[in-house]
């Protein structure tokens, strides 16, 4: 099932929608997910189930919010 996100970021970035997720004819190629373009810098959705997944807007490499190079290293408490 698909779910609509809204994002925002201290930095100024924000999105109104990313549709995110797949649906029940697709589920098993495609599976839309936030990721980071290492090249634009933009947060775009792009399909995780794909061997080599690209930014929708300039074709360059991402990372998706799951890459442990992301991920808080403080915990909630350190990140305020």
């Amino acid at each position: 099932m698909g779910s609509v996100l809204k994002a925002s970021c201290p930095c100024g970035y924000s999105a109104d929608e990313l549709v995110v997720g797949g649906g029940r004819a697709n589920f098993r190629t495609y599976c839309g997910a936030p990721a980071l373009c290492q090249a634009c810098h933009t947060i775009g959705v792009v399909n995780y189930l794909d061997e080599q997944p690209a930014c929708p807007t300039c074709k360059g490499a991402v990372m998706f919010y799951d890459a442990p190079k992301l991920r808080s290293q403080g915990g909630p408490e350190k990140n305020r």
